[in-house]
């Protein structure tokens, strides 16, 4: 029922096409053929009281000349005779001459003379009312002197039926024109909607996704021009669809491979995430165990240490007498290592605090901590008459137990490492840097620096070890020369990577040492808990897993306990 209310559309709207061309057409050949007709109409009967004026003109001049010796004599009837003479020459209505004095002196049929109302006319020669009439005033002239006037009226008849038979000729021409012009135009519309015609049953056809039809226009007009546009355009569409079609079927082709491919990667990351809970499972059993060796080593290693140093005490104390030089020595290097002993577990349990038993991230002022830091040292300082300058530190937002963990090894190690009979100097300020902003969760993003210096006079080293020093139980240096487990700048670098920053060195032998921490002012990253490590496991598949698992640092159960690590 839709298609067959197409084409009635189509061609009520062709109709209205010709129809508008054809009334078109008509109304302007009708117009010219109403133009002619009173144009023509109109300059004829110009033309005619052109020529009656011409004729009035002259006949009444000759006229005046003839009756003007009559008149001077005052001979009436020689006036009257000749009057009745010209009558039917010039085809009068009315003539009369009257004298200077305004007296009728002789006349032909008064009564159309008064009907003109010739006497009381002020105007000269001109039409009458009723427009039958031509009404000429000449003046009698003799010798230069007027003596009367002569008053004639000539007839319009003959005018006036010239003038209706050329309006009947007229007339029958215009209509003659106006029937050629709308066959004409009935014809010139037909040929010229006949195109349209097809056209639009084409794009009917189109409509209903026939486009084997086409447009069969052999003119080499704008029409036929027309016409092999639109058949080329069809030519293009139908190639395109084609193409559309064929590109249709071919990304369904590839969907369904995509899809399978998918399929192969759901069915690979469950198999991840299943082989993820094991690790999990693992990583948990492994924390735990971990967990429990930190206990253990934080309370059942270190009290047999302590026994031992006990009991070797009381051994010196009891039997140091009966013991050999020999004896003594051993005694002494033995409560020396379990001493060293002690130092190295609680280094290692700081070591793996710095992640383990870290607070959250808080607004810590550094000058505040720093001073309190000194504050500690202050009888090492004094027994090491050294000089420390602390200039102004920065607030930032970091965990304030290790930031004092932090100040405290590096101020320790610059007091540590000095020169044989040299005061120790450290000083400690800070520097703000601008780095250029990087991209974080697809948004850019500046990150303002604090950069934290410790310098000092001290022995210095090779800035090839510089990778050495922040490893952990590396030493450049022998226990007898300088005490220490090596842990020390293993925990400020733990420290300063947990905060996101960096840590370096710059020192030459003989020439003391500089450290340089650049730590983030403001944190803009939040550490996850196990939760949300484990979601990054599963986003980052099996094998990142196993580095993560590898790389963690697991929890004990120990408070923190801040102090100077060697």
């Amino acid at each position: 029922m839709v298609e067959g209310r197409k084409k009635p559309v189509t061609d009520v709207r062709i109709y209205n096409v010709k129809t508008k061309l054809i009334i078109f057409i008509v109304l302007l050949i009708g117009g010219y053929s109403l133009f002619i007709f009173f144009f023509f109409r109109s300059h004829l009967e110009k033309q005619a009281i052109r020529a009656i004026e011409k004729k009035a003109r002259t006949g009444a001049n000759m006229i005046a000349d003839e009756i003007s010796p009559a008149l001077l004599s005052e001979d009436h009837d020689a006036v009257k005779d000749f009057f009745e003479d010209i009558k039917q020459d010039y085809k009068l209505v009315y003539i009369a001459a009257i004298d200077q004095s305004g007296k009728m002196y002789a006349s032909l049929d008064k009564d159309n003379a008064d009907k003109a109302k010739y006497i009381f006319s002020t105007q000269d020669s001109h039409v009458s009312q009723d427009k039958k009439v031509y009404c000429s005033i000449t003046p009698v002239v003799i010798d230069g002197h007027e003596i009367g006037k002569l008053y004639i009226g000539f007839s319009f008849e003959e005018i006036h039926a010239y003038l209706l038979k050329t309006e009947m000729i007229l007339a029958m021409v215009s209509f003659l024109i106006l029937l050629i012009g709308i066959t004409v135009a009935s014809l010139i519309c037909k040929s010229f909607t006949k195109p349209l015609t097809q056209i639009s049953q084409v794009i009917d056809a189109i409509a209903r996704g026939d486009l084997t039809q086409r447009v069969s226009v052999a003119s080499n007009d704008e029409i036929g021009h027309l016409a092999k546009s639109f058949n080329n355009m069809i030519d293009i569409w139908e190639v395109a669809q084609q193409e559309w079609g064929n590109l249709n079927r071919s990304l369904e082709e590839r969907v369904g491979e995509r899809t399978l491919e998918l399929q192969e990667e759901i069915n690979e990351r469950k198999k991840a995430e299943e082989e993820l809970k094991l690790f999990t499972a693992k990583l948990e059993q492994s924390n735990r165990e971990l967990q429990d060796f930190a206990f253990v080593a934080s309370h059942d290693l270190q009290e047999p240490l302590r026994k031992v140093q006990a009991f070797g005490e009381r051994l010196k104390v009891v039997c140091g007498d009966e013991l050999s030089e020999k004896g003594r020595n051993y005694l002494e290097r033995m409560q020396s290592a379990a001493e060293r002993m002690q130092i190295l577990i609680k280094d290692l349990l700081t070591f793996s605090r710095v992640t383990s038993k870290a607070q959250p991230f808080v607004e810590v002022n550094l000058h505040k901590v720093a001073k309190e830091v000194l504050s500690d040292l202050e009888t090492t300082i004094e027994r090491m008459n050294a000089h420390v300058e602390l200039l102004e530190l920065p607030t930032i937002e970091a965990d304030p137990l290790q930031m004092r963990q932090l100040l405290q090894n590096l101020i320790s190690n610059g007091l540590k490492f000095h020169k044989k009979g040299q005061t120790p100097m450290v000083k400690i300020y800070s520097e703000a840097v601008k780095k250029p902003h990087r991209v974080i969760m697809g948004k850019a993003q500046s990150k303002d620096l604090c950069k934290i210096v410790v310098q000092d006079n001290g022995i210095g080293f090779d800035e090839k070890y510089i990778d050495r020093i922040f490893a952990v139980f590396q030493r450049l240096h022998g226990r007898s020369e300088y005490e220490g487990t090596g842990v020390g700048l293993a925990v400020c670098r733990k420290i300063v990577e947990r905060h996101g920053g960096t840590i370096t060195a710059e020192s030459a032998p003989g020439k003391g040492a500089k450290f340089i921490v650049s730590i983030p002012i403001k944190q803009h990253h939040v550490e996850k808990s196990d939760g949300g490590m484990k979601k990054d496991l599963g986003k980052r598949g099996v094998k990142k897993s196993r580095e993560i698992m590898e790389k963690t640092v697991y929890r004990g159960h120990e408070p923190s306990i801040i102090q100077p690590v060697t």
